[in-house]
């Protein structure tokens, strides 16, 4: 690839990302302690029970859409380089890579957006709630000695005669 085009990517998304309220589709976030509290969300007990039943959630929350609280109308200009209050953001909790479930629209100013160290394409942790214990881990017991085991002795197996169970299968000749 060449090397003009890769760094024309990576500085176009930065510039995306500062111009969206510093926000994009597909990012990490997760709601700040008092998000709930925001002015935008009045005296709606709906929104904010979500809000609290997404927040004690441990899935991951991901942004969804990125769009303005006032869009322009009959040519109003550009909306690009509104202030972050201006935005509203689509999050939806991620149960699976790329399926999401419960979308919610919040002000931008209630998100924090989450890097693990990597700000470029650094995958999150698993949430605790999809880890299972392994059920290949099987704790060791004694084999006690009874019926069920040979005792160290020869079986004979009984067993059919190899000529007479392979004429059932091939013809004569």
């Amino acid at each position: 690839m060449n090397t003009k085009k890769r760094f024309l990517k990576l500085y176009e998304s930065t510039i995306n990302r500062f111009t969206n309220g510093g926000f994009l589709t597909g990012d990490v976030v997760k709601l700040k302690p008092n998000a709930f509290r925001h002015k935008s969300f009045g005296d709606n007990s709906e929104i904010k029970d979500q809000i609290k039943a997404i927040m004690s959630s441990d899935l991951h929350l991901r942004v969804t859409n990125v769009k303005n609280a006032y869009p322009a109308v009959m040519g109003a200009g550009n909306t690009d380089y509104i202030n972050p209050e201006g935005r509203m953001v689509d999050i939806a909790q991620e149960i699976a890579p790329g399926r999401y479930y419960n979308t919610i629209t919040v002000p931008g100013e209630v998100l924090e957006r989450v890097t693990d160290g990597d700000a470029t394409n650094s995958l999150p942790s698993i949430p605790n709630s999809f880890k299972k214990p392994d059920p290949s881990q099987i704790k060791p017991t004694e084999v006690k000695n009874d019926q069920h085991n040979l005792l160290n002795k020869n079986v004979k197996i009984p067993s059919v005669d190899a000529k007479s169970t392979t004429s059932m299968y091939l013809p004569n000749r």
